[in-house]
C-alpha cells in the first residue's frame, strides 16, 4: 500500500521503522514459542528413555546405575549432582555394611549367654567361622549365583538366568564392591542362625561344612529368586509374576525364613541336648522339660542390643539399594522411614511379649513374673518382621507388627517346646516365625505410595514397562508419579479394600515366596543335615556332652581358666573350710539330690570336679597326712 502523498519523507520513514520493528517482534514471538515446544519435546523423550531403563536400574544393587547416568549427561550440572549422590551411598552402604557385620557380635554374644559355661569356647568358635566360612563361600561363588551378571551394562534377560547367576564368581568384573560387602554381611547373617540352635551338642566338622553349603548355594539361590534383576520371583523382571513379583525390603525370607527353616530341620534331626526332654540316668520322658540355663543373661543382654543397633544398618542400608536408581535424595527419607519402623516395630514387639508371658504363666502355672528372656527374644522377633516392609509401610502398621511379632514369638517357642524340640537360643521361633509374618505383613499392609517411591515404579508397573496395574482409564493416575497413585500398583491386601477393589496379587506372591523359601530351603537342608549325621559328623558323644565341648575339641582353655579361678578361690580357704566343704560336695555326690531336688549328669560333673580340687589343695597342705591324719580321717569316716 502507498502512504498518502501529504505525508513528508521523515514520516513516511519512520512509519516503515514501526512496521519492520512489529515483524521483528512477531518473530521473535514466533521463535519463542518454536524454542518452548522443543524443550518440552525433549524432556518428554528423556522423560521416556528414564522409564524404559527402570529395569535396568531400578534393582535390588542398582550395579547399572551407568543407564541412569547416561541419559542425564545432557546436563553438566545434574550429572555432578549424581556423582556427588552416589557417592554418598555407597559411602552410606559401607557403613551400613560394617554394621551389619557388627551383628556378628550381636550373635555371639547371645549365644555365649544361653549355653553353659563348658562349651563357650567351643560355640564361640563356632561362631566365628561362621563369618570366616561366608567371606570364602560367598567370594568364592555366593555372589556369582545370586547376583552374577547384574552389573553387566549389557545385560539379557536371557531365561537361563532366572535360577542362579552366571557370571562374576571370585569376585571377576564386579564394579560395585560395596554392594559385596553389604550382601557378604547377609550371608553370614543367615548361616549365624543356626549356630545358636545347634548349641553344645554339633560336631565342629558338621557345623564348617553348613556354614560354607548355606552361604556359598542355599542363601545365593533364594537371593537371585527375589532379588536379582532377572530372578523368578523378582519385582524387577520384565513382566513380574502376577504383574507384581515378591517385594522383601531388607531380608524376612530371603535371610530369616531361610535360616530358620535350616534351623529347624538341624535341631530335627541333631535331636535335643541331653536331660532337655529325658532323664539322662534312666532315658524316661520327663513329664515337663527341664530347663537349661545359660551362664550369663548379661552377655545375652548386651547382644540383644548389639543386634538392634547393627538392624538399623541392616534395614536403613537397604533403602539406598532399592532407591539408588533414582539418584536422588528421595533415597535418604526411605532410609529414615526404615529407621523409624525398625525401632517401632521392635520396641512394641518387646513389651507386649513381656506382659504375655505374664498372661500365660498366670493362665497355666497361676503365677506373674517379669521374665527377661520374652523381652529379648520379642525384641528379635520385631525386628526380623518388620525387615520385609520396613521402607513400604506406615509406622501405625509397623507399631503393628512388632505387637503381633512378639505374640508370634511366645507361640513359637511354646510350639517348639510341645513338639520336643530343642532350640537354645529360640532362633526358630525368632526367625522364622517373625520371617513369615513380615512376609505376610507386606501383602496386606504394603502402602501403594510407599511402594511407588521406595522401587521407584508401581509394583507391577514400572519393572517390565507394561501395564500391570489398575486401568488407568476409569481411575485417577498420577503420571508425575508424586507418590498419590494409589491405583497404579498393586498394593497390600487391605489398602486395596479400603480402595473398594480388592486386589490380592502381592499378598499371593508373598505367600508363594514363603512357598518357595521353605521348599527350597527343606529340600537342600534335610538331606544335608541326614547324611551328616548318618556319618557321625553331626552329633557329639555323650561323654562329650557330659564333660563340655570345650574340653574335649577346643584343648580345655576354657577349663584351665576356670580351675586356675577355682584355685585362687580355693588357696584362701582355711584347712577346717577345706575339710567341711569336701565332706559337703562328697555326701551330695552319694545322695545325688540336694534337698527334693534331683541332680542332672552336668550338675554332678561339675560337683565332682570341685570335690577333686579341695582333695588336690589338701594333698598340697598335707592336710589328713601325719599328725592331722585322724582328724581329717575321723571327719570324712564322720
Amino acid at each position: 500500500m502507498l502512504p498518502p502523498a501529504t505525508e513528508s519523507a521523515a514520516d513516511i520513514v519512520s512509519r516503515c521503522q514501526q512496521v519492520a520493528s512489529g515483524n521483528v517482534d512477531a518473530l521473535l514471538r514466533c521463535a519463542s514459542r518454536a524454542m518452548a515446544d522443543q524443550h518440552q519435546s525433549i524432556m518428554q523423550q528423556v522423560q521416556a528413555l528414564n522409564g524404559a531403563s527402570h529395569r535396568g536400574t531400578h534393582n535390588y544393587h542398582g550395579a547399572s546405575s551407568s543407564t541412569s547416568t547416561s541419559s542425564t549427561s545432557s546436563s553438566s550440572h545434574s550429572s555432578s549432582h549424581d556423582h556427588q549422590l552416589l557417592f554418598s551411598r555407597d559411602l552410606f552402604l559401607l557403613l551400613c555394611a560394617a554394621l551389619v557385620f557388627f551383628m556378628q557380635a550381636g550373635f555371639a554374644m547371645i549365644c555365649a549367654g544361653a549355653v553353659r559355661r563348658k562349651n563357650l569356647q567351643n560355640t564361640m568358635l563356632k561362631n566365628v567361622l561362621d563369618a570366616c566360612g561366608a567371606a570364602l563361600a560367598f567370594f568364592a561363588c555366593g555372589y556369582g549365583i545370586a547376583f552374577g551378571g547384574d552389573d553387566d551394562p549389557g545385560f539379557e534377560y536371557a531365561p537361563v538366568n532366572r535360577y542362579v547367576g552366571t557370571a562374576n564368581f571370585f569376585l571377576l568384573d564386579v564394579h560395585n564392591l560395596a554392594f559385596w560387602a553389604f550382601q557378604y554381611g547377609f550371608s553370614a547373617a543367615a548361616a549365624t542362625i543356626v549356630a545358636g540352635t545347634l548349641a553344645e551338642r554339633c560336631q565342629m566338622k558338621a557345623y564348617v561344612y553348613y556354614s560354607v553349603f548355606l552361604s556359598g548355594w542355599v542363601y545365593p539361590v533364594a537371593a537371585h529368586a527375589i532379588w536379582s534383576v532377572p530372578g523368578v520371583l523378582s519385582p524387577f523382571r520384565e513382566e513380574p509374576l502376577l504383574g507384581v513379583g515378591v517385594l522383601d525390603f531388607a531380608g524376612s525370607g530371603v535371610i530369616h525364613v531361610t535360616g530358620g527353616v535350616a534351623a529347624l530341620i538341624a535341631t530335627w534331626v541333631v535331636g535335643p541336648r541331653r536331660g532337655r526332654f529325658h532323664d539322662e540316668i534312666t532315658g524316661d520322658e520327663l513329664e515337663k522339660p527341664r530347663e537349661i540355663r545359660g551362664n550369663s543373661m548379661s552377655l545375652q543382654v548386651i547382644g540383644t542390643f548389639i543386634l538392634w543397633f547393627g538392624w538399623y544398618g541392616f534395614n536403613g542400608g537397604s533403602a539406598l539399594l532399592l532407591a539408588d536408581g533414582t539418584a536422588d535424595s528421595k533415597a535418604f527419607h526411605i532410609a529414615a522411614l526404615a529407621v523409624t519402623n525398625t525401632t517401632l516395630s521392635a520396641g512394641i514387639a518387646g513389651i507386649v511379649a513381656v506382659f504375655g508371658n505374664i498372661v500365660q504363666m498366670d493362665i497355666r502355672k497361676g503365677v506373674r513374673h517379669y521374665d527377661l528372656k520374652p523381652a529379648m527374644n520379642g525384641i528379635l522377633t520385631g525386628l526380623v518382621a518388620i525387615s520385609a516392609g520396613c521402607g513400604i509401610v506406615e509406622p501405625p502398621v509397623a507399631a503393628m507388627t512388632g505387637a503381633v511379632a512378639g505374640l508370634v514369638y511366645l507361640f513359637g517357642s511354646y510350639a517348639m517346646l510341645k513338639c520336643r524340640l530343642d532350640d537354645a537360643v529360640d532362633g526358630v521361633a525368632i526367625h522364622l516365625g517373625g520371617g513369615v509374618w513380615g512376609m505376610l505383613v507386606v501383602g496386606l499392609f504394603a502402602s501403594p505410595a510407599r511402594i511407588r517411591q521406595a522401587y521407584g515404579f508401581g509394583a507391577g508397573d514400572g519393572g517390565g514397562g507394561g501395564d500391570y496395574g489398575y486401568d488407568n482409564h476409569d481411575h485417577n493416575y498420577d503420571s508425575n508419579n508424586n507418590g498419590n497413585d494409589y491405583d497404579a500398583v498393586h498394593p497390600g491386601l487391605i489398602y486395596s479394600i479400603g480402595r473398594d477393589r480388592a486386589d490380592a496379587r502381592l499378598l499371593g506372591m508373598q505367600l508363594a515366596g514363603i512357598a518357595f523359601l521353605v521348599a527350597w530351603c527343606a529340600l537342600m537342608m534335610w538331606p544335608f543335615f541326614t547324611v551328616c549325621d548318618r556319618l557321625g559328623w553331626l552329633r557329639s558323644s555323650a561323654r562329650d556332652e557330659v564333660t563340655g565341648l570345650d574340653k574335649n575339641f577346643s584343648g580345655g582353655l576354657q577349663g584351665d581358666a576356670e580351675g586356675a579361678l577355682a584355685a585362687s578361690m580355693i588357696g584362701k580357704m582355711s584347712d577346717g573350710q577345706l575339710e567341711m566343704y569336701e565332706k559337703m560336695i562328697r555326701s551330695v555326690l552319694r545322695c545325688g539330690v540336694i534337698g527334693a531336688q534331683r541332680l542332672s549328669v552336668d550338675e554332678m560333673g561339675e560337683l565332682r570336679e570341685q570335690a577333686d580340687a579341695l582333695a588336690r589343695a589338701k594333698r598340697l597342705r598335707g592336710v589328713g597326712v601325719g599328725g592331722s591324719g585322724g582328724g581329717g580321717s575321723g571327719g570324712g569316716g564322720g
